[in-house]
C-alpha cells in the first residue's frame, strides 16, 4: 500500500504540474505506515550451540564476530588482521566489501558512525589470537574473499547441524543488539557499536527479552 501510495502521489503531482487537475488528492491523506514484520533473534542456547558446531571451521570467527561484535558481513569480509588491536583489545571498521555485477568492491563505510573502533569480548579475542595472520581475515590467503560465495558454505553449514533454516548472520547482528538490551546498554550506545546511521534501525533490532521485562517490572516497582 504504500508504494502504491508513493507511486500514485507521483503520478498525480506530475498531472497538476502539467495542469491536468488542480490539486493532488493524496496530499490530503496520510500515507500508509509500511508493515512492521516479526523478527525472529536466536537464543542464547542456539547461538552457543553454533560456536561449538563451528569449532575448526571457517565458521567460528564470522559467527563470532557477528554475534559478539555486531558487525555486518560486508564489514567482517572487509576486516585485516591490521585493523585488530590485540593489546588494546579493539577492532577498527574502516572498510566494506560488497559484490556487485563487476564482482567486489572495497570501499568506505557508508556512514561516519559505520567506521567505527569497538571492544572486542574475550572469547573473540582469543579465537582471533590463534588464527592471527597477514592480509584479509576472512581468507586463508590473505586476499580479499568473495562474501556471496562465503553466504552459500554458511547455509550449508546451518543445514548440516540442522539449526533452524534462514539463520543467516544478519539474525546474529540481531541477536547482538539483543544482547545488548539485556545488559542495559543505553540505546545511543548500542547504536554506536552496531555502526547505524539512525537510531530507529537500532531500536528496530533490540526485541525486549524475558530478562529485559523482568528489569523493567523491577524498575517500575523500585519506589513501592
Amino acid at each position: 500500500m504504500l508504494q502504491a501510495h508513493a507511486i500514485l502521489s507521483r503520478a498525480l503531482t506530475d498531472a497538476v504540474r502539467n495542469n491536468l487537475i488542480t490539486k493532488n488528492p493524496c496530499k490530503l491523506v496520510d500515507s500508509p505506515s509500511p508493515p512492521e514484520y516479526p523478527i525472529s533473534v536466536p537464543s542464547m542456547e542456539l547461538f552457543w550451540g553454533m560456536v561449538v558446531a563451528a569449532e575448526g571451521t571457517e565458521h567460528l570467527i564470522p559467527i563470532l564476530l557477528t554475534g559478539l561484535c555486531g558487525l555486518s558481513r560486508e564489514e567482517i569480509f572487509g576486516l585485516t588482521w591490521n585493523d585488530i588491536d590485540f593489546g588494546n583489545a579493539t577492532l577498527t571498521v574502516r572498510q566494506v566489501v560488497t559484490t556487485s555485477r563487476e564482482g567486489l568492491d572495497i570501499k568506505i563505510p557508508k556512514t561516519k558512525l559505520s567506521a567505527r573502533t569497538i571492544s572486542i569480548p574475550d572469547p573473540v579475542l582469543e579465537v582471533l589470537s590463534q588464527n592471527k595472520s597477514v592480509g584479509y581475515v576472512m581468507s586463508k590467503n590473505g586476499k580479499v574473499a568473495h562474501p556471496g560465495y562465503y553466504s552459500h558454505r554458511f547455509k550449508n553449514f546451518i543445514d548440516t547441524n540442522k539449526f533452524p533454516p534462514k539463520t543467516g548472520l544478519h539474525k546474529l547482528r540481531h541477536f547482538h543488539a539483543t544482547l545488548l538490551l539485556d545488559a542495559g546498554v543505553p540505546l545511543k550506545y548500542a547504536q554506536s557499536r552496531l555502526g547505524h546511521s539512525n537510531i530507529n534501525m537500532t531500536a528496530h533490532y533490540q526485541h525486549l527479552t524475558k530478562k529485559a521485562d523482568v528489569i523493567v517490572i523491577e524498575k517500575i516497582h523500585a519506589p513501592y
